[in-house]
């Protein structure tokens, strides 16, 4: 098992460790490791979560090609 630190968790999802927090919050967000007084997850988890949230993400929305709204 890989554990990742807040620092590097969030570089992974390319957020804020703030941001980070705030999705740990959602109860699909893969669990946090408490060691001592320090936050870890999982890489394992963190990258299936992310693959599955991409999956999940709506397509974005076609730019305008003429350059006017």
């Amino acid at each position: 098992m890989n554990l990742l630190t807040a620092r590097e968790t969030a570089a992974l999802l390319r957020c804020s460790t703030r941001q980070l927090y705030r999705l740990s919050e959602l109860p699909d967000f893969p669990r946090r490791y408490h060691i001592g007084r320090s936050v870890r997850w999982e890489s394992g988890e963190v990258s299936a979560w992310l693959r599955a949230s991409a999956q999940q993400a709506p397509a974005p929305a076609p730019r305008n090609a003429g350059g006017t709204a």
